[in-house]
This record gives structure tokens, C-alpha cells and sequence, in this order.
């Protein structure tokens, strides 16, 4: 089975798309915080992923599979990794850094991946249904799930914006019925 990253990646652009400043995200980019220099020994410059690959690594939003020089590309994602990498895309989105949900969140106590967990709670992007099952395997449904982006604030953007769109025609087709046309 090939490795669900590209999926996720699949996802996180498709979410990191419907945010807000995505455009200007796109022409300026974000600013690596390390460099990679060919750490996993299990990706060639030659594989069609490297670029891919070394731009996770280069942003933060990931450091391969568990062992420090192992990327793994056939494996299989955790709901644990997943809603890692959408924290932390989140994180780098919204300051420039990939670990500042992570931060916000504390990285004492409990699981590695909880401070992940809270941050995303915290938006809103997941709930608990993931409770309990962080250390299997990820769907492809699973990944869609935990977007990086908060569903509930830009349903209520998007609410916001349509009562003021109704507001307004009224207001213009109200003016119509009371202004006399000569």
C-alpha cells in the first residue's frame, strides 16, 4: 500500500486552499526553519516525491517516520501523524511556525501527539472522534476529517456574509418599490 502522506498532502492543500490568504501565502511562500539535507535514507533525489518530501521536512510539517533517518514513503499514516501534520500546517499558516499550536498546547504529559490534538480541538477542526484510536491507521475519509482548516468559523463567516448579502438586496429591491420612475 502506498503511503496516505501524498492524500494528506492532497487534503492539506485543498484546506490550506479555502483559507483565507491563501493567495498571498502562494506568491510570497513560507520560509523553511531547517534545511534537508537527504536525512532519510529511504528517499533518492530520483523518486517523484523528493521535492515533496524535502518541503514537509523543510517546514516543519514533518520528521519522517519515527526514526530520525527513515521517511518510510510505502507506510501508512497514524490518525496521530495526520493530525500532526494538519497542526502544524494550521500553525505555520496562521504565524510562520509550524510548532506553535504544539506550543500553545504544552509537551508535558500524556501522548506526543496530544498537544496536536488540543490545538485542533481548540479551532474546532476535530472533535472526539478520534478518541481512542490515534495509534491505527488512517482512512482516506479520516485524513479529509482533520482539515487544517475550522469548518464551524467559516460556516459562520459564510453565514455572516450571506445574511448581509440578503440585507442588502432588500434594502435595493425595497428602494425600487418606493422610488417613482419618470
Amino acid at each position: 500500500m502506498k503511503r496516505r502522506i501524498f492524500a494528506l498532502i492532497l487534503a492539506a492543500v485543498l484546506s490550506f486552499v479555502a483559507m483565507p490568504g491563501g493567495a498571498r501565502a502562494a506568491e510570497g511562500g513560507f520560509t523553511p526553519i531547517r534545511t534537508y539535507e537527504d536525512q532519510f535514507s529511504d528517499v533518492s533525489a530520483g523518486d517523484w516525491y523528493y521535492e515533496t518530501v524535502k518541503a514537509l521536512y523543510e517546514l516543519g510539517l514533518t520528521n519522517g517516520s519515527g526514526r530520525e533517518d527513515v521517511f518510510d514513503p510505502s507506510g501508512e499514516l497514524t490518525i496521530a501523524e495526520v493530525v500532526t501534520m494538519a497542526s502544524r500546517l494550521r500553525s505555520l499558516y496562521e504565524t510562520g511556525d509550524s510548532l506553535s499550536g504544539r506550543d500553545a498546547y504544552g509537551e508535558g504529559g500524556g501522548e506526543w501527539y496530544l498537544p496536536y490534538v488540543l490545538h485542533l480541538q481548540a479551532l474546532g477542526s476535530i472533535g472526539q472522534e478520534f478518541e481512542g484510536r490515534y495509534d491505527r491507521p488512517a482512512t482516506r475519509a479520516e485524513i479529509r476529517i482533520c482539515s487544517a482548516v475550522s469548518v464551524p468559523e467559516y460556516r459562520k463567516k459564510a453565514d455572516a456574509l450571506a445574511r448581509e448579502l440578503r440585507e442588502t438586496d432588500n434594502a435595493i429591491q425595497s428602494a425600487n418599490w418606493t422610488t417613482e420612475l419618470q
